[in-house]
């Protein structure tokens, strides 16, 4: 029987999980706090909708980029750390917003962030 190597280490995170939000406008995730080094973020949309953005902020409230995904139903991911605009270490808020017509349903989703 071989011992693990005590070396390898597993990359640490933190998972905010979130539920129902519906929204015709925008909507914060976690009220604009704040997420440290943000990786993969996943949510699932309940109707179909037209076009979703979610929207990054710097912790000095500017907008450094978004994400968009149209005609959409069912589940959606992307992953921040292959985003050129969210550097690690930063801290970034996020913003869902709709930018199509009608209301977007999303039933719950979760955001991966603190990566070490």
């Amino acid at each position: 029987m071989t011992k693990p190597n005590a070396e390898m280490t597993m990359s640490s995170y933190s998972i905010y999980s979130f539920g129902q939000t519906t929204f015709s406008n925008f909507v914060w995730l976690r009220n604009g706090y704040y997420f440290r080094n943000p990786g993969i973020m996943d949510f699932e949309i309940t109707n179909r909708a037209e076009s979703i953005a979610v929207e990054v902020y710097k912790t000095d409230g500017s907008y450094v980029g978004k994400a968009v995904w149209e005609n959409i139903t069912g589940w959606a991911a992307i992953d921040w750390r292959n985003v050129r605009f969210v550097i690690h270490p930063g801290s970034y808020k996020f913003r869902f917003v709709n930018e199509g017509s009608g209301t977007i349903y999303i039933k719950h989703g979760n955001l991966y962030h603190n990566y070490s």
